[in-house]
This record gives C-alpha cells, structure tokens and sequence, in this order.
C-alpha cells in the first residue's frame, strides 16, 4: 500500500513538472509572436515570422535573412523591420536550446509515468486479487468454524441423547432388580414360614416319622410342581 502512494507521488510530481515546462515553451512561442506583430510594417512579413518563430521553438533550424531576401515584393525597410524581429526572437536562443533539452526530457519522462502508471495499475491489480484471496479464505475460515460449531452442537446433542436413554435404562434395570429381590424375599419368607409349620406340625424325633415327613414335603414338592 505505501509503495502504491509513493508512486502515486512520483507521478503527480513529474506530471506537475510537464505541465511547468510546457507553459514555459508556449511563454516563448508568445514571445516571439509579440515580436514579430510589434511593428506595424512587419505586417506583411508577420505570416512568415510566425512559422519562423514556431520553428524555432519547436527545435527547427531556420534561415531567415536568405528567406525574406529571396521573396519578391518586399521592400528594404520592410526586410530589415522583419531581420530585426528575428534577431528579438532570435535572442531567446538559448531558451530554445533549453526548450529543445526539455522535450527531450519530457520524452523520457513520459516514458517513466507510462512505466510508473503500468507499475501503479499491476500493483493496485496485486493488490485487488490479494485482497480477493484474503476475503475468499476468510469466508472459507468462518465456514469451516460454522460447519465444525454445528457439528460439535449435533454430536453433544446425540451424546445428551444417548446419555438420557442410558439413565433410563439403569433405572428399569433397578426396578427390575428389586421386584427380583422382593419377590425372592419374599418367597424366601414363606419357604421359612412352611418350614417351621412344619416342623411344629411333625416335631417328630423317630426315623419313621422323620421319612414320613420327608415323603410328605417330596409329595407337596410334587403337587406344586403339578
């Protein structure tokens, strides 16, 4: 991002520096036209002190004296008011030179903003697909955080589910599990109740009676079987 603004800079500061330059050629080009439209008699020679003037700005080299000499139909005093207004345009020579230097520079100038605006658009293009990538994971990293929250929220679910339907199941078993014991208590109970029924009943100390009351707890044992 800095070098994007550093760029940007450096091409407002050529940019400003062209504009200065060619308000300083087109100074000079004004110039000359004042000098050339100064005097009332150059007037028919102002056409050509004009071309001679925008030639000699733009870097052309010009022959003046030969060219007014060699046209018919001027008259002396007329040659010599338009020699003498280009010897004024003439004096700026060296801001032509310099002009001439100039546009040599802005041309390469030029070609370092062309290469500095190139450099600038491939950067801010960077710039833009990075930015595209970064928001692109972005989206993908808050998906991914989505998609594993809900997971996780559907796996405590099931566990929670799970979990209740094992409690449930323990506390039958529970359940179960003490019918079982007082029903076997229970039956353990009248067990000892028959027995000591019966053994009030046939307190008997003999072997006979002893058998008979075997028999008659292996005939009861068998009537309830049946």
């Amino acid at each position: 991002m800095i070098l994007v603004i550093v760029v940007v800079l450096v091409i407002e500061v050529f940019e400003t520096h062209r504009l200065s330059e060619a308000k300083r050629l087109k100074l000079a080009h004004q110039r000359c036209l004042e000098y050339a439209s100064q005097n009332p008699r150059s007037r028919p020679v102002e056409a050509s002190m004009q071309t001679t003037c925008s030639l000699m700005v733009s870097g052309q080299k010009t022959r003046p004296q030969s060219s007014y000499r060699n046209q018919p139909g001027i008259s002396l005093s007329e040659r010599r008011t338009g020699d003498g207004s280009i010897r004024r345009c003439a004096s700026n020579a060296s801001l032509v030179k310099e002009s001439e230097f100039w546009l040599r520079r802005h041309a390469i100038e030029s070609e370092r903003i062309e290469e500095t605006e190139r450099l600038k658009i491939s950067l801010e293009d960077r710039e833009k697909r990075a930015e595209q990538i970064v928001e692109q994971n972005e989206r993908e990293r808050q998906r991914s955080l989505e998609i594993a929250h809900y997971e996780r929220e559907r796996r405590l679910r099931e566990a929670q589910n799970r979990r209740r339907e094992l409690d449930s199941m323990l506390e039958n078993y529970r359940k179960d599990l003490q019918e079982a014991r007082e029903i076997s208590r229970n039956l353990a109970l009248a067990a000892n109740r028959l027995r000591e029924e019966m053994l009030r009943v046939y307190n008997l100390d003999s072997f006979d009676k002893k058998a008979q009351r075997v028999a008659l707890i292996n005939e009861l044992g068998l009537e309830n079987t049946s």
